[in-house]
């Protein structure tokens, strides 16, 4: 507020009742999620759809995301490759073929 070359009266107030706002709107998010919550609740739900995919049924070594399930629960399903930009695959998985990059001299 003091950097402020031409404050007035009006500019003050509403600068305070800005302040003021943002901090009851700290304190009303401060109590509702911490970090530990969200991280607990994220790892229980990966926890559930895992043990879920390792129940009855045959699995197989998925060659789109690299890892052993059954068919139907590929987490690469839906996701983009970093390195063909192309969906349902991760870069493990990738069948593009591997481009070099060439330079030509003048």
């Amino acid at each position: 507020m003091l950097r402020e070359p031409s404050l007035t009266l009006q500019k003050a107030a509403e600068f305070v009742r800005a302040a003021e706002a943002s901090k009851e709107q700290f304190q009303s998010l401060k109590g509702f999620a911490s970090s530990s919550c969200v991280n607990a609740v994220k790892t229980s739900v990966f926890k559930k759809n895992y043990r879920k995919d390792k129940s009855s049924g045959p699995t197989y070594d998925c060659k789109k995301c690299g890892r052993n399930h059954k068919k139907g629960y590929c987490l690469a399903y839906g996701k983009t490759c970093s390195k063909c930009k192309e969906k349902n695959h991760f870069a493990v998985g990738c069948r593009r073929k591997k481009y070099s990059r060439t330079v030509e001299y003048k």
